[in-house]
């Protein structure tokens, strides 16, 4: 009877501590990935594959060995993005799709995998959980834009989706936020702060690829507000 006792006990002992480990891996992970640990839960129906997935993506991030770029590369992007930002105004959709294809160009020079779009959705949220939700967004934008569907302010959101990525990919290139890379995004938060509500620092101009839409700039500034 004794012996029954101490196989029990070890039995709940064992089972606790499997517990406890499954519930600290839950923990950091959710913690590693916040709202893309939410959404794999949600997309894979348990927390079991979701974590599955997550883990999956860990190990193949760790596989790969990305570097920084050269300072003129970094410049050569920034002017990039700034030369297609300026023409926003003029060419909603065309410019979308240049920022699209900038942050995957910028992707491939760091070393990640880009042929594969849901590999490279992965990537960002192996790196970059808190804005992986945006850029799908800007790829579905992309993708309605593509089609002669998306609304101006859509073009405006994935266009700010894109920049926002596109400035912590060239971030992480430099080894931390460099001045160069203000001119091509600020944060979304630093953008909301600055944003002025007043009409007479604001020059409308009508977008024709949507008869009767506007997009506000600044006066002679192509900034994307």
């Amino acid at each position: 009877m004794e012996w029954l006792i101490l196989v029990l006990a070890v039995v709940v002992i064992a089972a606790v501590a499997a517990y406890v480990i499954l519930r600290q891996r839950s923990v950091a992970l959710s913690r590693r990935f916040g709202p893309e640990y939410d959404r794999a839960v949600d997309e894979h129906g348990s927390r079991r594959a979701a974590e599955a997935e997550l883990r999956r993506l860990e190990e193949r991030r760790g596989e790969l060995e990305l570097h920084e770029l050269e300072p003129a590369d970094r410049m050569r992007y920034v002017d990039r993005w700034s030369a297609v930002q300026l023409r926003f105004v003029d060419e909603p959709e065309a410019t979308l799709a240049e920022a699209d294809d900038l942050v995957v160009q910028v992707m491939a020079a760091r070393g990640y995998p880009v042929d594969d779009p849901d590999e490279r959705t992965g990537m960002v949220v192996a790196d970059h959980p808190e804005l992986a939700g945006d850029y799908r967004t800007a790829h579905a934008i992309r993708r309605r834009s593509d089609g002669g569907e998306a609304t101006l302010d859509e073009l405006r959101e994935g266009f700010q989706h894109y920049r926002a990525l596109f400035s912590r990919l060239l971030d992480d290139a430099a080894g931390g936020d460099q001045d160069g890379d203000r001119r091509v995004a600020r944060a979304p938060e630093r953008e909301r702060a600055t944003r002025s509500d007043d009409a007479s620092q604001w020059d409308r101009r009508a977008a024709d690829p949507h008869g009767g839409e506007h997009v506000a700039t600044r006066e002679g500034d192509g900034d994307v507000r």
